[in-house]
C-alpha cells in the first residue's frame, strides 16, 4: 500500500503476525513511472515471526542484487509482494487513436521486450537457489490501462533509439499504456525449484506448496548469480524515467502540503 508520512509517500509491505505484531518494508526502488507517487527508502527489514525470520521485498527490487546479497545468511524464508505490469509488452496510444509497441522501438525494443518475465522467473529462482532459502512471491492479475505520467517526457527518452516514434509528438501531451500483468505467483524452493505457479489465467487464485526450512539459516555459496536483464533495463528503470517523473511527485506532494 501506498502510506504518507510526513517527509513523503511510500509504498510500503505489511506483514502481520496473529497476535498483532506488525513487520514493515519500504519499497527500494521505485521503478520508471512509479516516482511519478512514491519515494524510495532504503534499508531491508527482517520479520522475525514464530515460523522462522523472513527477508522483504516488493516487485522491482528484487531486480538489485544488492538487496538479496542483504538477506543473505539472515533469513529461513524470503517474501515478495508484486504487481509487476508487463511494460516491457506495452502498447503505447496516442491522443488521435494511433498506437505502437515496443516492435517499433528498433534495437531498443528488443533489448527491452520480456525482461519483466525474465525478473519475475529466472532472476528471482537464480537468486533463492544462490540465497539457499525458499521464496514466495505473489504477483497481481488481470490488465493494467493507464495514462503516463510525464508523457512527452517520457516519449523524449526513447527518441533517441527510435527516432521514427517523432512523429507521434503532436499527440502526445497525454499516452496510454495498456499490458498484462507478468505471471508471478509462485513458491521456490531452496533450490530455485518451482513448487507451485498460476498462470494469469487463472485469475484472483492462491498456490499451495510445501517448503522445508533448514535447521540453521544457510549462507550463500559460490559467487552470486548476474542479472539476466541488460544495462538498459536499469538506466531507464533506475535513472531516466524517475528523473523525468519525479518532478511530478514534488508536484503532487506540494499541493498536499497547501
Amino acid at each position: 500500500m501506498l502510506l504518507r508520512e510526513r517527509d513523503g509517500i511510500f509504498n510500503a509491505l505489511l506483514l502481520f503476525a496473529p497476535d498483532g505484531r506488525m513487520w514493515r518494508y519500504d519499497k527500494t526502488w521505485p521503478w520508471g513511472w512509479e516516482r511519478a507517487y512514491f519515494r524510495g527508502r532504503r534499508g531491508v527489514s527482517v520479520a522475525h515471526t514464530d515460523l522462522g525470520d523472513i527477508g522483504l521485498l516488493i516487485c522491482w527490487d528484487a531486480a538489485h542484487r544488492s538487496l538479496w546479497r542483504a538477506y543473505a545468511g539472515q533469513v529461513d524464508l524470503m517474501l515478495i509482494a508484486s504487481s509487476p505490469p508487463d511494460v516491457t509488452n506495452p502498447t503505447f496510444v496516442f491522443e488521435n487513436g494511433e498506437s505502437v509497441t515496443f516492435d517499433d522501438f528498433g534495437l531498443v525494443g528488443r533489448m527491452l521486450k520480456d525482461t519483466g518475465k525474465r525478473l519475475f522467473g529466472e532472476m528471482v529462482n537464480q537468486q533463492t537457489a544462490w540465497l539457499g532459502v525458499p521464496t514466495v512471491q505473489t504477483a497481481a492479475s488481470g490488465h493494467l490501462r493507464t495514462v503516463l505520467p510525464a508523457s512527452r517526457a517520457s516519449l523524449l527518452a526513447f527518441l533517441p533509439a527510435a527516432p521514427a516514434l517523432v512523429r507521434h509528438w503532436p499527440h502526445a501531451r497525454q499516452v496510454t499504456l495498456t499490458c498484462d500483468f507478468i505471471p508471478g505467483c509462485k513458491v521456490v524452493d531452496a533450490r530455485g525449484h518451482v513448487l507451485s505457479a498460476l498462470a494469469q489465467s487463472n485469475g484472483e487464485a492462491f498456490t499451495v506448496a510445501e517448503i522445508t526450512f533448514a535447521d540453521e539459516k544457510p549462507r550463500p555459496r559460490g559467487a552470486q548469480p548476474p542479472s539476466p536483464l541488460p544495462a538498459l533495463s536499469y538506466l531507464l528503470s533506475d535513472g531516466v524515467l524517475p528523473a523525468l517523473t519525479a518532478p511530478v511527485y514534488r508536484r503532487g506532494m506540494w499541493q498536499v502540503a497547501q
